[in-house]
């Protein structure tokens, strides 16, 4: 199986989320000057062929849109690596929300800055194999 959605795209926007079944994303109430903005994150996600995975993710702020994403593994964890691995996805969004904080502040302070990078190292250890003659617990840690 391929890992890309219906129009060939391993992340594609979608109109809306069918896959949310079990509960309804909650009203977004937008808040007072000074009030934290409270919002939700709402993901469907489902096993697929092999290591594939889908999921639909949806925000419930006004004008946000819903997207699907596919995610693989590579080949050590019997994937076909050809997505991006689940770790691989949550290192960025660490980064991308890094990204949104800092640039907002840079905003706020008017500061004239023509772009922000950051690099960041992720390490994970996990007791995590492929053997279906494993026997144990299954352990995944982020370690720094």
């Amino acid at each position: 199986m391929n890992a890309t959605t219906s129009n060939g795209a391993i992340v594609t926007k979608i109109s809306a989320s069918p896959d949310l079944t079990k509960f309804q994303p909650a009203e977004f109430v937008k808040p007072r000057p000074n009030e934290q903005m409270k919002f939700e994150v709402n993901v469907a996600a489902e096993t697929m062929e092999g290591m594939l995975k889908r999921a639909v993710v949806e925000p419930n702020l006004p004008s946000w849109g819903s997207f699907q994403l596919i995610c693989d593994e590579g080949g050590a964890l019997g994937g076909t690596d050809t997505a991006p691995p689940p770790l691989g996805y949550m290192a960025a969004g660490i980064a991308f929300c890094l990204l949104t904080h800092l640039s907002a502040y840079a905003r706020s302070k008017k500061l004239n800055l023509a772009s922000i990078k950051i690099e960041q190292r992720m390490e994970f250890s996990t007791t995590l194999v492929t053997d279906a003659e494993a026997e144990g617990d299954f352990r995944g840690m982020c370690d720094a």
